[in-house]
């Protein structure tokens, strides 16, 4: 594990990113305007950058969304792929299938199920589909539980197409389909998950590299930066790629506190010791680089 205070002191060391884009370039409402700079350097430097989401929507929403809501711009990376891409293409594929969506109706839902039309009834359902959920301090995930025990008892696939636990908006906590996710898998449910840290994701990102002349690209030669213990780190670790984590993340208020009680800062020892702890804690198989 190695410290860093910009991408610059290590970028020469690679020939394509594979970045975050919620908690590393915007945090749901305003872009992080140091790290569009950084991602938009390297491109400069000819560094192939792929943005890769956990988000729900495909990647024309989102493309939409970073340009015109967020006004992070286009110019900072070469293509996108999210967890709702992967997610449209097994629907597609699942066309004579009938959805129970479980989750906010928005524009992210409509875009991996089109028309809610389309949408039936639990006791009609083939699969279930979830996306985004609400603020944390508006519901208890554990409210769920007789709905996922009902899932369970008719054996519906669960589809996640974020598996994110939680989001930051703004400054805002919301749940994501992650955290029913793992909770009907302690039920022994069929969980089938689309985004990070899974392999799919990835290998669509490496296709999309390849359009761009990185076929022979090795990932020992890729950069993944995200702030995700639990899903930028181990993903990256599968794929073979090193990992840039970006502490000011989803996990900014867990690392504020241990601020707070144990008087580290991000760049103390104390505080890299801390991170191993919380990687072992979540239970994720990390391979460290000697230097």
């Amino acid at each position: 594990m190695r410290k860093i205070k910009n991408l610059n002191e290590i970028i020469d060391n690679y020939d394509a990113i594979f970045s975050d884009i919620w908690g590393v370039v915007h945090n749901g409402i305003e872009p992080f305007k140091t790290s569009v700079v950084a991602l938009k350097a390297a491109r400069d430097k000819g560094k192939k950058v792929i943005l890769i989401t956990n988000a729900p929507s495909p990647s024309n929403h989102v493309i939409e969304h970073l340009k015109n809501k967020i006004g992070a711009g286009t110019d900072f990376y070469d293509d996108i792929i999210t967890s709702g891409d992967v997610a449209k293409t097994i629907i597609d594929g699942w066309h004579d299938k009938k959805c129970f969506h479980l989750g906010l109706r928005d524009s992210d839902t409509e875009a991996v199920q089109p028309g809610f039309a389309e949408l039936v009834d639990l006791d009609q359902a083939d699969y279930v589909l979830c996306t985004f959920l609400a603020r944390t301090d508006e519901i208890d995930p554990q409210d769920y539980l007789p709905l996922l025990k009902n899932m369970k008892q008719r054996n519906l696939p669960f589809l996640c197409s974020n598996p994110d636990a939680v989001v930051d908006v703004g400054g805002i906590l919301y749940y994501c389909a992650g955290t029913l996710a793992q909770m009907y898998e302690e039920l022994d449910g069929e969980v089938i998950y689309t985004g990070k840290p899974h392999d799919t994701i990835y290998q669509e990102a490496l296709k999309k590299l390849a359009a761009l002349g990185g076929a022979d690209i090795p990932p020992k030669k890729i950069l993944v930066i995200g702030d995700g213990l639990a899903t930028d780190v181990p993903g990256a670790n599968r794929l073979g790629a090193d990992m840039l984590f970006v502490a000011d993340g989803i996990h900014a208020r867990e690392f504020e506190q241990a601020y707070v009680e144990g008087n580290m800062n991000v760049f103390s020892p104390e505080f890299m010791t801390f991170i191993k702890e919380r990687i072992k804690l979540r239970g994720v198989k990390v391979k460290y680089r000697s230097r």
